[in-house]
């Protein structure tokens, strides 16, 4: 993982369109939330302390984000001390395994891709990555 690599927030409003279009896109939630869906590229990050579930990699849920619709997310200006600590575990986390994050990702990413529902009962769950890349692309 480079060293610049960063949490970013994908906005409400590309979440949203992509929500119209795929039913497995995670939701930001900006009416519930307290805190913002972070994002590593396409990827949320996991952490598991202690049997506690803090996050998780949603690989079925990896979607294409414009530019445009990312804006970084700074752990240093979090103002919740623990939430910070948190997200500091999460992307340590990921910087310490990225290149199996990046292998996994890669690997369903093809499989959804290539294999017919027969093969690969499990994509019923996974976003349409072609389709939602086709979204991303007409986006705007």
């Amino acid at each position: 993982m480079a060293e610049n690599s960063v949490f970013y927030i994908v906005s409400d409003e590309y979440i949203a369109y992509l929500l119209k279009i795929e039913r497995h896109v995670m939701q930001n939630k900006p009416e519930e939330r307290t805190y913002h869906r972070k994002y590593v590229g396409i990827l949320t990050c996991y952490m598991k302390n202690k049997d506690k579930l803090y996050g998780t990699l949603r690989f079925n849920s990896m979607i294409p984000v414009p530019e445009s619709e990312l804006s970084e997310y700074k752990i240093n200006d979090e103002g919740d001390f623990s939430y910070k600590m948190l997200m500091l575990a999460e992307y340590n986390f990921c910087k310490d395994n990225f290149e199996k994050i990046e292998k996994t990702a890669k690997n369903l990413y093809e499989k959804k891709c290539h294999s017919s529902d027969a093969d690969f009962p499990i994509g019923k769950i996974v976003i349409d990555f072609k389709k939602v890349e086709k979204a991303c692309i007409e986006y705007k």
